[in-house]
């Protein structure tokens, strides 16, 4: 099947129809041999699988479990709370020494990614 010119960088540039509305939009990172999510929303399948586009309403928590039981992680493109996948208690204390030797005032982006760092 022959394939317009452009259309890898409007996929890029999330210029297809399938980006058009403002239904929240999820990056979602998987193994490319993934099954297809049991998920609601719509999907668009990139990267051989291993990266997807969902399109839902569903709750974050419901989306961030999911794609971490199938090894993989979840980041909320679109404006919302926790866009970020949870950090386990290990990863956080690690984010928070890392963050407090390199901002000790708290001055840059507080809270922005995590709310705990």
């Amino acid at each position: 099947e022959e394939i317009v010119s452009t259309f890898w960088q409007d996929l890029r540039e999330h210029r297809h129809a399938f980006f058009d509305n403002t239904t929240p939009l999820w990056r979602l990172s998987l193994p490319n041999n993934t099954a297809p999510l049991d998920l609601p929303g719509t999907q668009l399948i990139d990267w051989g699988g291993a990266q997807r586009w969902l399109k839902t309403n569903a709750e974050g928590e419901l989306i961030h479990r999911v794609v971490m039981e199938l090894g993989g992680h979840a980041t909320l493109y679109s404006k919302g709370p926790n866009p970020f996948p949870p950090l386990t208690q290990p990863l956080l204390r690690y984010h928070q020494r890392l963050k407090s030797q390199l901002d000790p005032l708290g001055i840059f982006n507080p809270g922005r990614m995590y709310a705990e760092v």
